[in-house]
């Protein structure tokens, strides 16, 4: 009987022991489950973070492409620009070159225009005088017309 006492109460120590024991790793298991939660939490919140600079990130790419196409598109304009611009400056020059050309032609037959301009500016004059005779005789008329409507 005592050695039952003895094994019961070695037992009870034992079963002491063993819930101390099952109670300490309980609280431990607890404390190691909050820092697990306490870590998935920071994870998380250090994943959302992170997905929101990766959103970031891919939206200013997206607008970097398009301001890229929107510079190609603009500088493909302006390369065909310059070409347009280049052509119309060739057709110029040469137009130049012709008017030079003429310019010089002309220059060479001066004295012959400075005649002709003297030709055309005494028939002017002499077309001027006449004008103003047959306008003043144009007056006359139209006076006595109207003396003789009276």
């Amino acid at each position: 009987l005592k050695q039952a006492e003895a094994n019961e109460a070695g037992e009870r120590e034992n079963y002491t022991a063993l819930e101390a024991k099952l109670q300490a790793d309980e609280e431990e298991a607890d404390a190691e489950r909050r820092r697990l939660e306490v870590a998935t939490l920071a994870a998380r919140e250090e994943t959302r973070k992170a997905e929101l600079m990766v959103t970031e990130v891919v939206e200013k790419e997206m607008v970097s492409k398009e301001e890229v196409m929107g510079l190609k598109a603009e500088t493909e304009a302006l390369v065909h620009r310059k070409r347009l611009l280049e052509e119309t400056c060739r057709t110029e020059h040469a137009r130049m070159g012709e008017a030079q050309g003429r310019l010089r032609r002309q220059q060479m037959s001066k004295p012959q225009m400075l005649e002709d301009v003297r030709r055309l500016q005494g028939q002017l004059q002499t077309l001027t005088t006449r004008s103003s005779a047959i306008t003043a005789e144009m007056e006359v008329l139209q006076s006595r017309s109207l003396k003789d409507e009276e």
